[in-house]
């Protein structure tokens, strides 16, 4: 791994994305009425000039940057390809573009057409700037291998033995899950969403906690820990969570990627097979029976619609007529703020963090059910920040972050594990939010804090 400050292909890139972004919002503004062909041309064309700016950078195609792009184009933009794709394939997505930004699910919210232009800048004006900051922040040459340390066995063993018993639990409850599912329907996930969930989010976090210990320290082994994962992923994806199975495929193309290189054939193809298995996850699905009577044309761009649906939530979270509470919107970067409030005054349940009082301001009956809209970190960025500039601003840092944090994997230990832990994550923050990304790293730094302290004895490798 070698380091190289800013030059002529970064500058040349942030050149060119500048322009792209600011030819694109004044054929917007300026051209006259937009419609969504349009629209899904200039989402096209924006994904494809990225990836050209990667290769021309030297950025991996198995990078953290790249599979947030890939997450990105999925659940964000899914609803434009749609459109792109049934209009070349001769379909009959001739949606207008309100039909793109609709939330149709646990409310109906139809965005007039001036609101749906500014969320198509919103998303637009964060990925360009992500990008722009990723981009300039990217230093990192890749040679060969990896940070190898070599761990003390003994502290690694226990790991393993703690390891392989959570394990267990997590195949038993994804097989009692799935077996729910198949008995009373998708919606049997959140049916009883309250009951135990948090315990299985510590449990879920400890997990990777360990498996990125475990990847770090016993890397003659790591294949067999990706095996695991591999298998709990297919599992999770039983369930009629797709999400859950594009995470845990793309994590583990993200690490196998920190080993060796993988080529452009290789990465099309098992990419195809991430698609190709989220489709089999829609057809089983029993919330999409619909789905099953389509024919190939059509079946394509439904599903990439289906998969656009944070648009609409993103849509709906930024509707003049949501008010958030101060400690709702302090609670995506401070976990434990509503806990803090909530000790000196009564205040709504509902309002513990963003997605919440989205999900229950949607519709108050699904929401006690166990139904919610998520999130979006693009939306909760721009309630937070409340102004395009401060947003335009904080999306180029986050960028520039994220690419400063892969280059360290390549120095510090401590910094790769929590970067393990935290990637699924990552991946899926287009869909959930800043919530669970700044929960999560604190969680695991506490639990990293706590395996070295009490089970490791501070010793977890050997100098």
């Amino acid at each position: 791994m070698k380091v190289s400050n800013l030059n002529i292909r970064q500058i040349i890139s942030v050149f060119v994305l500048f322009f792209l972004i600011f030819i694109e919002l004044s054929v917007i503004y300026l051209g006259g009425e937009s419609n969504s062909l349009e629209l899904s041309y200039f989402v096209f064309f924006n994904a494809l000039i990225i990836l050209c700016l990667f290769k021309f950078n030297n950025i991996s195609f198995t990078s953290l940057g790249f599979l947030f792009f890939i997450s990105l184009n999925i659940f964000i933009f899914g609803r434009f390809y749609a459109v792109l794709i049934s209009s070349l394939i001769g379909g009959d997505y001739n949606y207008n573009i309100q039909d793109i930004f609709l939330l149709n699910w646990m409310t109906l919210y139809v965005p007039t057409y001036d609101e749906s232009i500014k969320i198509f800048s919103i998303i637009n004006i964060f990925f360009v700037l992500f990008y722009i900051g990723y981009i300039v922040t990217w230093n990192i040459k890749y040679k060969s291998g990896i940070l190898s340390i070599k761990g003390n066995m003994k502290n690694i063993n226990k790991i393993k033995i703690i390891f392989y018993i959570i394990t267990l639990f997590k195949i038993v409850s994804l097989i009692l899950v799935v077996k729910s599912v198949y008995e009373h329907g998708y919606l049997s996930l959140y049916s009883n969403q309250t009951q135990g969930k948090y315990d299985s989010a510590i449990i879920n976090m400890i997990f990777y906690v360990l498996f990125s210990i475990l990847i770090v320290f016993d890397t003659k082994n790591y294949k067999k820990y990706l095996f695991i994962l591999f298998c709990l992923t297919l599992i999770s994806g039983l369930t009629g969570s797709r999400g859950a199975l594009v995470t845990g495929l793309l994590t583990i193309l993200y690490i196998y990627g920190l080993n060796y290189r993988i080529n452009l054939k290789k990465l099309i193809l098992y990419c195809s097979i991430v698609f190709f298995l989220m489709m089999i996850i829609l057809s089983l699905s029993s919330r999409e029976d619909s789905s099953l009577s389509l024919s190939v044309s059509e079946f394509i761009p439904t599903f990439l619609y289906k998969q656009g649906v944070t648009l609409g939530v993103i849509s709906y979270s930024l509707a003049d007529n949501l008010v958030f509470p101060i400690h709702t919107k302090l609670q995506a970067l401070l976990p434990l703020v509503f806990r803090f409030v909530s000790a000196f005054e009564p205040i709504n349940f509902y309002t513990a963090n963003i997605s919440t009082f989205i999900s229950y301001s949607a519709n108050p009956m699904l929401f006690n059910n166990g139904n919610g809209l998520g999130s979006s970190i693009i939306s909760e960025i721009y309630i937070l920040s409340s102004n395009i500039v401060l947003f335009a601003i904080i999306s180029f840092f986050l960028g520039s972050f994220l690419a400063k944090s892969e280059s360290l994997v390549y120095s510090n230990s401590t910094i790769k594990i929590l970067l393990l832990t935290v990637v699924p994550i990552v991946i899926f923050s287009p869909r959930s939010g800043l919530n669970m990304l700044t929960t999560a790293l604190i969680y695991s730094a506490v639990i990293l804090y706590i395996i070295k302290i009490i089970i490791l004895n501070k010793k977890l490798y050997e100098k």
